[in-house]
């Protein structure tokens, strides 16, 4: 510049000289106020000589670039530009020098002393002269947070653009800033941006009033939204619409601007749709499971409850070792099956909640190695887990633990409580209770085979029995019986609907008593509905097929509790009925 300077000096003079108007005065204040640019310019200035020689930097350069004149001095001007920036700007330099261009403007990466690098805005321009009297000066402006920014910027709308979730930022009186190219898949069309438009343009009145009483007042409280609302695109087409939405605030907490990221929700519904029929398909397949489990539970108890109560009249009969034997073999085979049945019948109780738990003291040892005998060959063959055993557990507070290993086996453990005192060893048959002989009992069923069983087996106990198919077949032949009946045994299902609370209560009005008859229910459903009702009658219930020791046992119980007539003055059947009386609900056939 000093050199610059002087040449301009000498120029100045010579004018002066020759008569010019340019005094040494006015030189010298030219080259001061050059001077003083030169030094406080907020740019970076460098005087560059041909070669790239630099042979004057401002203070700002120096500080650009961290460096000093010497440091400058021992470098060329190419030297610090960027390897990938240096072929661009050599060709705008020889254009520069060719005089095809009067001063270029671009934007390389310097090199600073660090050896990091910046982006920066030089702007050249040359200064005639001839040999070593031509210069450059350059002036170069820092833009390295700038550049930056932009690429971040773009590499923001890069992650944007390739996101399939729809972005978009609104003013905060609801115009679209910015929608990402899945936006505009979602909203617009070819040629048509979304970018400029009231975002409410978007949205039906419905979600309008959504947007202005629920999700606006939530956005400027401070928090997110997220939910689903109706929206359009500019075709008119209606489609649900999923966002997550939050604002944006400065330091004052006014909302700068909105956001909000969203996507077409239609696929999402119809599968939750489709879930939801699958999960009602699946509820009414295990609630028709249920009714067929005890339709057929039902079914079956029947002719099973007759099979066992016929088994167990021959057995009752005198016959030889072999025919004994055969029977005994009969018995067998009829207990299994009403074991499998009977796990029918503990799934419906479990599902009613009709199970009731009695914590009791048990030799562990017994039932474990009973259990083990029993199981263990199943458990080998395949790994199997039943829900019975879980809620039996979780009734009695038991902890049940599995411990499994690929391809080795699985160790099952049940933590019980321990008890207090040595539990006594169960006897292997318990005593039953002594019969009650000659008692007068009603048996109801529709089934003839079952009616058939419980006769005969009441008769071989020494009972009087009557029976019949209904109340009314009952009621019709009580005078057979010859005397007031002492039991009334009922199956809950029978024809026509009628239950056999109902046949119980017809009865006891028929009979005109003031106490009433002890009666027993039995019934082979297992709908958790059925066992319900049942049980809300009050009487005792027994599940087919009832083993003849349990229904023994049933019937003892009953007869002890029947009130003595001297003492209850119950009086014994009326002589005739004028009429049979209506059906009565199940309720009116509960215990006095």
């Amino acid at each position: 510049m000093q050199s610059f300077l002087a040449k301009e000096g000498a120029a100045s003079i010579g004018e002066f000289r020759s008569g010019g108007a340019v005094s040494r005065r006015d030189y010298r204040v030219t080259e001061g106020r050059f001077r003083a640019l030169f030094d406080h310019a907020a740019l970076g200035i460098a005087v560059v000589r041909p070669g790239g020689r630099i042979a004057e930097v401002n203070p700002a350069l120096m500080d650009m670039f961290g460096r000093s004149v010497e440091e400058f001095a021992a470098v060329t001007f190419p030297e610090l530009i960027h390897p990938e920036d240096f072929v661009a700007e050599s060709e705008q330099a020889r254009r520069l020098v060719n005089r095809e261009i009067d001063s270029y403007c671009r934007e390389n990466r310097y090199r600073h002393k660090d050896g990091t690098w910046f982006w920066g805005r030089v702007t050249v321009s040359l200064v005639p002269g001839e040999g070593d009297g031509r210069f450059a000066v350059v002036m170069i402006e820092d833009i390295d947070d700038r550049k930056r920014a932009e690429e971040d910027l773009s590499l923001f709308r890069a992650v944007m653009d390739a996101s399939h979730e729809g972005v978009a930022i609104l003013s905060p009186t609801g115009r679209v800033l910015y929608a990402n190219c899945a936006c505009q898949r979602l909203f617009g069309e070819a040629g048509e941006s979304v970018v400029g438009r009231d975002g409410r343009d978007f949205l039906p009145l419905e979600s309008r009033v959504a947007l202005q009483k629920v999700i606006a007042p939530t956005l400027r409280l401070g928090h997110s939204w997220e939910g689903v609302l109706k929206a359009r695109d500019v075709r008119g087409r209606a489609f649900p619409l999923w966002q997550r939405a939050g604002a944006v605030r400065d330091t004052s907490g006014m909302v700068k601007f909105f956001f909000a990221f969203m996507h077409d929700h239609t696929g999402q519904q119809i599968f939750e749709e489709e879930l939801f029929n699958a999960k009602e398909a699946a509820e009414a397949a295990n609630v028709a499971k249920t009714r067929f489990l005890a339709a057929a539970s039902h079914d079956l108890r029947q002719p099973m409850q007759a099979l066992g109560m016929f088994v167990t009249v021959l057995s009752g009969r005198e016959m030889d070792e072999k025919h004994a034997a055969l029977v005994a073999r009969i018995r067998d085979s009829v207990m299994a099956l009403e074991g499998l049945l009977d796990s029918l019948l503990d799934v419906s109780k479990l599902e009613a909640g009709l199970v009731v738990p009695h914590k009791a003291n048990i030799p562990v040892g017994a039932v474990m190695a009973r259990l083990a005998s029993e199981f263990e060959p199943l458990c080998a063959a395949a790994g199997l887990r039943l829900a019975i055993v879980q809620r039996l557990a979780n009734l009695l507070g038991h902890r049940i633990e599995v411990v499994s290993r690929e391809g080795k086996g699985s160790m099952f453990a049940v933590e019980v409580s321990l008890a207090g005192e040595t539990a006594a060893p169960l006897p292997s048959q318990l005593p039953l209770p002594l019969s009650h002989r000659g008692a007068a009992v009603v048996v109801i069923d529709d089934e003839p085979d079952v009616l058939d069983g419980l006769g005969l087996l009441l008769e071989s106990w020494g009972h009087t029995v009557l029976a019949a198919t209904s109340a009314e077949d009952a009621i019709r032949r009580l005078p057979q019986l010859g005397r007031k009946p002492d039991l009334i045994l009922a199956d809950y299902r029978l024809q026509n609907g009628d239950t056999g609370g109902q046949a119980i209560a017809r009865l006891r009005v028929h009979l005109r008593q003031k106490c009433r008859v002890p009666a027993i229910i039995l019934t082979g459903d297992t709908a958790p509905e059925r066992l319900h009702q049942a049980q809300a009658l009050g009487h005792r219930l027994l599940h087919k097929p009832v083993e003849a020791e349990t229904l023994r046992a049933a019937i003892d119980e009953a007869l002890s509790r029947r009130p003595r007539n001297r003492r209850s003055g119950c009086k014994g059947p009326a002589r005739k009925a004028a009429a049979t009386p209506p059906p009565v609900p199940d309720t009116a056939g509960g215990p006095a």
